[in-house]
């Protein structure tokens, strides 16, 4: 098993690295920021790379608390990513052939269920979504610590259950944990319903006891692993409710990935059968990975179906659990083409907005070798008439399923060297930006330009007015869609993809209002607006274009240019259809504007911006009363203080941030707060505390007990 992951990641092992799809447009940029700021000795709260400014504790998939990726403080960071690949294929696959032989597999059929796992074309495929990869390395060992929870119902158990469900959650895998959960009852809940041994026959109070007790042990363990988990669960709850999943999802998102019908059946076990997307013939609909991505050898799945039909008896209740479950994740990845889903949309919550109904067929690929390790050792029985055979099958049907998922899925992952991905990932632009951009100034890449430069901010450690992730903040992202098309958005529920919505309607307002000053354009840009200049051309095919336009980033607006009437969306949408007309009238919500005092006879305003940190703001401002507006993205945990004195901060212009003001002379200090992580990080210390002491306790008193023994 060790030498299979070695083979199949033999490009991380000589070096070399990964910098394709969503992991230069997405991993690689947030790893480097995350590893910036803590290498700088503070936690990534806020980062204005993307979005015009985002709390990356706020994106789950980022992983920012899960120990294993703090590797970006050490190592470069696409190096860093390979690593964690590579060392969670190993990880996944020792854990399922540990698990496997606690539930009694030979060591035969342990490694067959190892292999399968550590080097199945989910992992292998989805190298380019590590979270993902994370949560299958550690659902085995999940489902192995509830297991001996099950069998021996031990402190310590109940400690290991915490802590492996506790780094499952903390990965950040959120659809794959969702539909994991389904996995994990189907296996331990029959399985702690057995009592002692697997008994399912017990009965009376002592049988009654061994099975509710099981459960509420196992919900105990549990509760330990959301509580350890908070630091990532409670300021990714926060901020989903500000993000676009809050408007929550129609159907036709809900299945924009999904089979186009059952009869892509067959990619479980043929999954080239539709070709590959690495060779250009792929004709499945969507992407390979998240299609036909679940392939965990044909042997292997024609031994877990085996194993499912000729099982032991004592293991008849989880048969029919994991069949059943698997039944249902077929049923669904059809998506709309399904009953069932659309079924599934209206009951189960949240399962709308997980966007890609075949990401259920992930427990296949977990359930199906751990099935297919009972499947061999069954095969074994009924070949032990037959010595040749016993001895020889139970040792090549390993190998086979090695060699089978190496040669299947070979060529998914092209690599690279470091040095030539540093190069692809740095423009001859970004140098120049470095240099000219002022503090509070922004830029963004027009949309035709390559995908990874939607989050290039973050990778460069300079601010952008784009980005590209799955929980932006809405307010943010509706003025870019009303920016671009200059309506408000149509639909009461999300229909669009606007995961890596970018700008390229030039001549809008609402442009200058973001004080953008900078687009990353190709060859050939045409901005069809005025006050544009190109100031830098790149042999790289990356120009430079000068806003001249641009508003400066803290506008003091007099109460005369203020409204709080109406709809700030409407309002926006109505500037948006001005091409190249003033910024005349602002909107603020929740503070009506206050007029001028009398004997008010402040001087034109004026507004100087202070970055002080990433987290803090300051801005020296005079003239009449009225208000003072950022161009920052309205987040409640931005609190702002005028002249040392609290004052509410609210919504301005739909998405920037406003702070009411009376008239002269202020020092206005916005500081970014995480009041969720806050908490989360004190259940996480509770629970360790908890975790802790009841593993040291178990393993005194079982000190204690050799001991005891050895005098007697």
């Amino acid at each position: 098993m060790v030498a299979a992951v070695a083979a199949q990641f033999a490009p991380v092992l000589a070096g070399r690295v990964y910098r394709f799809e969503d992991i230069a447009s997405y991993f690689e940029p947030l790893w480097a920021a995350a590893g910036r700021a803590m290498r700088a000795g503070r936690l990534p709260l806020w980062d204005d790379g993307a979005w015009s400014g985002q709390p990356l504790a706020g994106d789950p998939q980022l992983g920012l608390f899960y120990p294993l990726n703090w590797l970006w403080c050490v190592l470069p960071t696409l190096r860093a990513y390979a690593a964690v690949v590579a060392l969670h294929a190993l990880l996944g696959g020792v854990g399922m052939y540990a698990l496997a032989r606690a539930r009694g597999a030979s060591r035969e059929a342990a490694a067959l269920a190892g292999v399968a796992l550590g080097i199945g074309g989910y992992v292998v495929l989805q190298t380019r979504h590590v979270m993902f990869v994370e949560a299958t390395a550690w659902m085995p060992w999940v489902l192995l610590a509830g297991w001996r929870l099950c069998e021996r119902r031990r402190a310590l158990d109940v400690a290991a259950t915490a802590a492996a469900g506790g780094m499952l959650l903390l990965t950040g895998g959120v659809s794959m944990i969702y539909d994991g959960l389904w996995l994990l009852a189907a296996v331990l809940l029959p399985r702690a319903l057995a009592g002692r041994g697997g008994e399912e026959g017990r009965t009376g109070a002592r049988g009654g006891w061994e099975r509710w007790g099981a459960l509420g042990l196992l919900a105990a363990a549990g509760a330990l692993a959301v509580a350890l988990a908070a630091p990532s669960i409670l300021p990714a709850a926060a901020h989903g409710r500000l993000s676009p999943r809050a408007l929550g999802a129609d159907e036709a998102f809900a299945a924009s990935v999904a089979w186009r019908g059952i009869w892509l059946l067959p990619s479980l076990f043929v999954p080239n059968l539709l070709g590959q997307q690495v060779t250009g013939d792929y004709r499945g609909g969507g992407t390979q990975w998240e299609i036909a991505g679940y392939y965990t050898g044909v042997v292997t799945f024609a031994l877990g179906l085996y194993a499912l039909a000729r099982g032991r008896a004592d293991r008849r209740g989880e048969r029919i659990a994991v069949g059943a479950v698997m039944a249902l994740a077929v049923l669904l990845a059809p998506g709309e083409h399904s009953p069932l889903h659309h079924l599934a949309c209206r009951v189960l919550p949240l399962y709308s907005t997980m966007r890609c109904p075949p990401r259920a067929l992930w427990v296949v690929a977990i359930a199906v070798p751990l099935l297919a390790a009972d499947g061999l050792d069954l095969l074994g029985e009924r070949l032990r008439a037959r010595p040749m055979l016993h001895r020889t099958i139970p040792v090549l049907l390993p190998l086979l399923v090695a060699g089978d998922l190496l040669a299947t899925h070979r060529a998914e992952n092209p690599s690279l060297t470091l040095a030539a991905a540093r190069q692809a990932a740095s423009p001859a632009a970004a140098g120049w930006l470095r240099e000219h951009l002022r503090p509070g100034e922004r830029y963004v890449n027009d949309v035709h330009l390559d995908h990874a430069l939607h989050n290039s901010g973050l990778l460069w450690g300079l601010p952008s007015a784009g980005g590209y992730s799955s929980l932006p903040l809405w307010r943010y992202l509706h003025l870019l869609w009303i920016s671009n098309h200059g309506r408000v958005y149509p639909y009461p529920k999300l229909h669009d993809d606007l995961a890596a919505q970018g700008i390229w309607k030039f001549d809008s307002p609402i442009v200058d209002l973001l004080a953008i000053r900078y687009v990353l354009a190709p060859p050939g840009f045409e901005p069809h607006a005025a006050g544009f200049v190109r100031r830098f051309g790149g042999d790289d095919g990356v120009d430079v274009w000068e806003n001249t336009r641009a508003l400066p980033p803290a506008l003091r607006v007099p109460a005369a240019a203020l409204t709080s009437d109406g709809d700030g969306a409407a309002h926006l949408a109505r500037l948006a259809r001005q091409p190249d007309g003033p910024v005349a009238l602002h909107h603020l919500e929740g503070a009506r504007p206050a007029g001028p005092a009398p004997g008010d006879e402040a001087g034109p305003p004026t507004a100087a911006f202070h970055a002080v940190s990433p987290t803090e703001i300051e801005v020296e401002t005079d003239g009449p009363a009225g208000a003072l507006i950022v161009a920052l993205p309205f987040h409640p945990d931005w609190r702002a203080t005028v002249d040392g004195q609290a004052v509410d901060a609210v919504p301005a212009d739909l998405a920037l941030t406003g702070v009411p003001l009376g008239p002269g002379r202020h020092l206005v200090r916005l500081r970014f707060g995480a009041p969720a992580l806050e908490r989360g990080l004190a259940l996480a210390a509770a629970a360790l505390l908890c975790i802790a002491a009841m593993a040291l306790g178990s393993l005194a008193r079982r000190r204690r007990s050799q001991v005891s023994n050895g005098r007697t």
